[in-house]
């Protein structure tokens, strides 16, 4: 291989003959322990994995690495690059080395066009390592939001579960696929769900069309008119937060509680979230709400 023909990874010892002993400041950028890459690269998620097909040739891509490839629209900020290679103990910074096999039906390549092959996991099987890897709440926000990999994955992950008995993890996926709800559109209105039921309160439901106006809710309990909208950054313009003040005047004057949470209240006032919500429903005559 030609290192200086082409604009992907470079390891550090071919580096050398064009560098000298200094690698900085030189037009490289170090994109892993031992690896570099020309300063005008763009370190994405494809350089990333052509890095990972340098380093580990034969390595397969799982996680979050390969999910963001698959084009999952939610990522966590940060996350190790995970590589399956049996039989290869795999110790780098900012590299997760697995040493289970995959089976070779769930092995697909990708090409870029620019580098090596991919070896990388089918998406359905990146759903499964990370759900069995996650926390439960981010794992059950990876899964809602992965419709943004396409409808088949999350579909075909239930009897991908079901098919691998004796498999480590196996349980703690099934267990999470019983909350997952697709109609969720960010981690943050997943997390505003599972908030809701986790204090009992089950007669909500996801993007509900209110009857006689073009408005959906994010998250509604239609029978008692009771709403939890979660505003993201999307809503901070002048522009959007005029709209929603019209919309939600006009949803109040047709009978609707409308609770607006975000991000900072989630974390910080969760309490006070929860009593509105409750005191709502129970003004509404639902009565298996405590006090």
């Amino acid at each position: 291989m030609s290192t200086d023909s082409r604009n992907g990874p470079i390891r550090t010892r071919d580096l050398r003959h064009l560098t000298g002993s200094r690698l900085t400041n030189r037009g490289y950028t170090r994109l892993h322990h031992g690896l570099w890459v020309r300063d005008n690269v763009r370190i994405d998620a494809w350089a990333r994995a052509e890095a990972l097909m340098e380093l580990y040739p034969g390595a397969t891509l799982t996680g979050w690495l390969a999910a963001t490839l698959y084009g999952h629209n939610f990522p966590p900020r940060t996350f190790a690059d995970d590589v399956v290679a049996p039989g290869r103990r795999i110790e780098r910074p900012g590299v997760a080395g697995w040493q289970y096999r995959i089976p070779h039906e769930h092995i697909q390549v990708l090409t870029s066009g620019r580098s090596p092959d991919i070896r990388i996991a089918t998406p359905e099987w990146v759903l499964f390592d990370i759900a069995r890897r996650e926390p439960r709440v981010e794992a059950i926000c990876a899964l809602d939001a992965s419709t943004t990999m396409g409808v088949l994955p999350i579909g075909r992950l239930p009897a991908l579960v079901q098919g691998m008995r004796g498999v480590r993890g196996r349980r703690i996926v099934l267990d999470r696929l019983v909350e997952v709800d697709t109609d969720a559109e960010s981690p943050w209105e997943t997390r505003t769900r599972l908030f809701l039921l986790e204090n009992d309160l089950t007669g909500f439901v996801l993007q509900y069309w209110v009857p006689g106006f073009r408005y959906r809710l994010d998250i509604a309990w239609p029978e008692l008119r009771v709403a939890v909208e979660y505003d993201g950054g999307g809503h901070r313009t002048k522009k959007q937060q005029a709209d929603d003040e019209i919309r939600r005047n006009r949803l109040r004057a047709a009978g609707w509680y409308i609770e607006v949470v975000t991000a900072t209240s989630l974390i910080r006032t969760p309490g006070e979230i929860l009593a509105h919500v409750r005191a709502a429903l129970r003004s509404r005559g639902y009565d298996g709400v405590s006090a």
